[in-house]
């Protein structure tokens, strides 16, 4: 009982978001879903403490509520990148053109006309240090790695209803 529930809770993340993004929930802000299945998630866990109360010990109900908020902080990370990350926009609006062009062309591709030159320069060269895109002629290209990430997100974005 000590350890395996708040690992279970924290498990079941990616399973409460996915429901939550069916009917009859249907929440399809991602900031609110996130934040709905991380009160399940603490509730579930405070809940235990209330019916188990002789089972728990005080010392380790803090510490898997502390665990548990700590993997509901990363998990938040990562679930920010999959909603909002303009760098994986970025790389999407790359794979999803699937041809080369160079960066003014990638920037109309993914900001519009108007654009955002310093920022784009900066993710453009994110992306080529962390490999997820190649420079070839003044031309990017997704690269391997890239292709892998893109196509990844693509399907936690899919089965998350994320757009």
């Amino acid at each position: 009982m000590k350890t395996w529930l708040p690992i279970a809770l924290v498990a079941s993340l990616p399973f409460f978001l996915w429901v939550l993004a069916k009917s009859p929930f249907k929440i399809i802000q991602p900031g609110l879903r996130f934040k709905y299945v991380s009160v399940l998630i603490l509730g579930i866990w405070c809940t235990a403490k209330g019916i188990f109360f002789d089972l728990i010990s005080l010392g380790d109900w803090i510490a898997g509520l502390l665990w548990i908020l700590s993997c509901l902080i990363f998990g938040f990370m990562v679930w920010s990148v999959l909603c909002w990350g303009y760098t994986l926009c970025m790389l999407l609006s790359l794979y999803e053109y699937n041809d080369a062009v160079d960066s003014d062309q990638w920037q109309k591709l993914h900001a519009g006309p108007h654009g955002t030159q310093h920022l784009t320069w900066d993710r453009i060269n994110l992306l080529i240090k962390f490999r997820l895109a190649t420079a070839n002629d003044n031309r990017l290209v997704t690269s391997r790695m890239g292709l892998h990430l893109a196509i990844i997100a693509k399907l936690f974005m899919k089965v998350f209803r994320v757009k």
